[in-house]
């Protein structure tokens, strides 16, 4: 689940001090997560079976607390915050697919969104859905999920590959 990625090559990436939107996949009910939040370091740790792995440490908006968050292969950085990206949990629904929800009327607009704030992960993983039909979701990006569909059920099931 998780991967190892070179920590110099992300500090080229981010800069310390800079404002960040983490998307991600929850660890416990496998559901969106996104958290604006200010980057203070990126380091290498061993987690439960896992050697030497990305975390990112961090502070959420308007919080004192410092946190970290494990890089997985299901990990997005976008620069920035208020970006006008909104996940399915923030219209008090949530599909624990292990997929990356996003909410919007219009997938061109979602999309320019992204593309302008990219910085690191992989975009297979981010599904789309619109307010009106929360249920029916599509990859964003097919080219990028047909490479990452193998060893993910829900993926390969909005693809229409068999199981």
């Amino acid at each position: 689940m998780y991967i190892k990625e070179k920590t110099e090559e992300l500090k080229g990436l981010l800069e310390i001090g800079e404002k960040y939107t983490l998307l991600g996949v929850s660890e416990t009910l496998a559901t969106t997560i996104k958290r604006e939040v200010y980057l203070l370091d990126i380091v290498e740790r061993d987690y439960a079976q896992y050697k030497n792995i990305t975390q990112i440490q961090y502070r959420l908006r308007g919080k004192r607390k410092i946190l970290g968050f494990y890089l997985s292969n299901s990990s997005i950085i976008l620069k920035g915050w208020d970006l006008g990206i909104t996940i399915d949990s923030e219209y008090s629904m949530f599909s624990g697919n292990a997929l990356i929800n996003i909410v919007d009327d219009d997938a061109e607009s979602v999309i320019r969104k992204i593309e302008f704030s990219h910085i690191y992960g992989n975009r297979g993983f981010i599904v789309f859905s619109t307010k009106k039909n929360l249920m029916n979701k599509n990859a964003l990006y097919p080219e990028d999920a047909e490479k990452v569909c193998n060893g993910h059920a829900p993926l390969r099931r909005m693809l229409g590959k068999v199981i």
